[in-house]
């Protein structure tokens, strides 16, 4: 944020953008932004390094989950291929249709030999 706005022109041009919508004067609005990054405290980059190593251990170990790994797989495999699921059963309805319409108009029972 502390290099988003730097001087009150920066500010003048977000207003006229209607990004900032503020009743501070701009020189308020650069102080607030530019104050900002004062009250963080930095971290070293082995610390962050850290930090993302062991979120995404937290993350493989959820994900290794089995009902997890499931739910992946249906989002993945099922609801991705519902489309083609709909045609697939369409078409075969309409199949069915047409030789339950063929078999009562000519009769299948003589075309398919019975054994007794």
């Amino acid at each position: 944020m502390d290099g988003l706005i730097d001087t009150p022109d920066n500010v003048n041009l977000l207003r006229k953008s209607s990004i900032i919508t503020s009743h501070l004067k701009d020189d308020e609005v650069t102080r607030l932004f530019n104050g900002m990054s004062d009250s963080i405290e930095v971290n070293s980059d082995c610390e962050l390094d850290e930090a993302i190593k062991e979120v995404n251990d937290v993350n493989d170990f959820y994900n290794a989950a089995p009902n997890i790994k499931t739910h992946n797989m249906v989002e993945r495999y099922v609801y991705g291929a519902w489309k083609v699921l709909a045609m697939v059963a369409t078409i075969l309805f309409f199949l069915l249709m047409a030789l339950q319409t063929f078999c009562s108009a000519y009769g299948c029972s003589s075309l398919v030999k019975k054994t007794n």
